[in-house]
């Protein structure tokens, strides 16, 4: 009994963790704008929802704005809903507590420690974001989801959602990825993605917990 209770332990601290990857249960995501019909059946085929968050995922070009010569930086930039990270927590330099929503602001980004490492930026400063000017509100030193991924010597920004127009930085040809987040009270998600992988358009990826993990 013991054992199967130790095994168990295991089991859900794994999924747990792949879940906090993944930011959230269960996820889609394009690298074109989710269409419409598409949206129609994720409305009609999903369960309940306990929550949704959406980001939309680019690389880009920042410079600090404090000197003239400062050089430009190659950056991967998520703008996000105001609720991302569903799962998991994002921690905070400097900050006794690790906060679940981020409470971007328009305007205002925050950064990774790795970015503020490279271009020396700090709190406070002002960046030049595509046509935008914005003000890093808050250094990040730790986000779930790049716990698996290689790619972490650009630096990584994040912007509110309603914060990327302004930028002028999604225009025609640009590419992006575009990802919806979903948690559910309790359902199995390898099954859920079966269920939805002939119903969608080709380029709809669906990520369950097992696949961020890998």
């Amino acid at each position: 009994v013991m054992l199967n209770a130790f095994h168990h332990s295991i089991d859900q601290n794994v999924k747990t963790n792949a879940k906090n990857i993944l930011t959230a249960d269960f996820a889609v995501s394009s690298r074109q704008k989710i269409s419409a019909s598409d949206n129609l059946v994720l409305s009609e085929q999903l369960p309940p929802r306990i929550a949704e968050a959406e980001s939309i995922e680019l690389f880009t070009m920042i410079s600090a704005t404090k000197t003239q010569t400062h050089e430009a930086q190659l950056v991967q930039l998520q703008a996000i809903s105001s609720n991302f990270p569903l799962r998991g927590d994002l921690e905070f330099k400097d900050s006794q507590n690790t906060k679940k929503d981020n409470k971007l602001q328009l305007g205002h980004v925050c950064i990774n420690s790795d970015l503020a490492a490279e271009a020396t930026l700090h709190i406070g400063d002002s960046i030049s974001l595509g046509d935008d000017q914005v003000t890093i509100d808050e250094e990040i030193d730790y986000d779930p989801s790049q716990a698996t991924r290689s790619f972490a010597s650009s630096g990584k920004i994040y912007l509110h959602l309603a914060s990327l127009e302004s930028t002028v930085l999604l225009k025609v040809g640009s590419t992006a990825t575009y990802a919806r987040f979903y948690t559910f009270q309790d359902v199995d998600e390898k099954i859920l993605a079966e269920n939805l992988a002939n119903k969608l358009s080709a380029d709809i990826e669906l990520i369950t917990p097992e696949k961020a993990g890998q």
